[in-house]
């Protein structure tokens, strides 16, 4: 997959690539050179991705006002989990990533997240299918404050945070 991150992590925790079948076993997990290794993934699954996660309320707000959330334009207007509004790979600058959310402008998303956690990521960007158009005002906030509020345009390069 071009652009795919690959989570390689033998047993017991080992960092390796899965063995190839050699007509008796498995190639055992061990030492491998670095060019064969994309990634070592250490989280022992204590990583949570918003998009694994069901939102507690995603409100897309018409610039027309409408009576009645018509279930067409509520199914058009729904976030994406892991691809873009137009369920293609996400790509922000030439960067593919496995994992995200798409969102149209004017959605508010609500999450309530499970247990406690240390420290957030994001990488807030215009995808590259919309570049250099598009513009958002993106809020975050947690704990009963603002951790982020800033103006995103299409022209930027993608916008890395991290809290903690």
């Amino acid at each position: 997959m071009v652009g795919a991150e690959r989570e390689l992590c033998g047993p017991r925790g080992q960092a390796g690539l899965p063995g190839s079948w050699n007509g008796k076993r498995p190639r055992p997990y061990g030492p491998r050179a670095p060019d064969q290794v994309a990634r070592i993934d250490l989280s022992r699954g204590a990583i949570v991705f918003l998009s694994d996660l069901k939102p507690e309320s995603a409100v897309y707000t018409s610039w027309f006002g409408m009576d009645k959330e018509l279930p067409a334009r509520a199914e058009w207007f729904r976030p994406r989990q892991d691809q873009t509004l137009d369920s293609k790979p996400l790509r922000l600058a030439g960067k593919q990533y496995v994992k995200g959310l798409a969102v149209h402008g004017r959605t508010e998303m609500k999450y309530c997240l499970p247990g406690k956690f240390r420290k957030l990521e994001a990488i807030a960007g215009i995808d590259d299918e919309f570049r250099p158009r598009g513009s958002a005002r993106l809020v975050l906030r947690g704990d009963d404050k603002v951790l982020l509020e800033t103006a995103i345009a299409g022209a930027d390069p993608p916008s890395p945070s991290t809290w903690t």
